[in-house]
C-alpha cells in the first residue's frame, strides 16, 4: 500500500495517489534546487541526474525528484 497522494507529476508507477499524506510542490520554487544541481552536475561527473529517483532502483544520482 502507497501512504502518498502525490500531487505534482501524475501518473507515476513509483507514487501513490490515494493514500493519506499528501504531497506537493509547497508553492514556491526559488530556484536555489536547480541551481545547486547544476554546479553538481558540473563538478561531480561521477553521478548522473536522473528525472526521480524514488523509483526504488537508482541510487547514487541527483534528482529534483519533483518538475514542474
Amino acid at each position: 500500500m502507497q501512504l502518498e497522494t502525490f500531487a505534482p507529476i501524475p501518473g507515476r508507477s513509483t507514487h501513490g495517489y490515494s493514500g493519506p499524506i499528501g504531497v506537493s510542490t509547497g508553492g514556491a520554487d526559488l530556484g536555489i534546487g536547480n541551481q545547486l544541481l547544476n554546479v553538481a552536475k558540473t563538478y561531480d561527473l561521477a553521478r548522473p541526474q536522473v528525472d526521480d529517483n524514488n523509483d526504488f532502483k537508482t541510487a547514487n544520482a541527483y534528482s529534483v525528484s519533483i518538475a514542474i
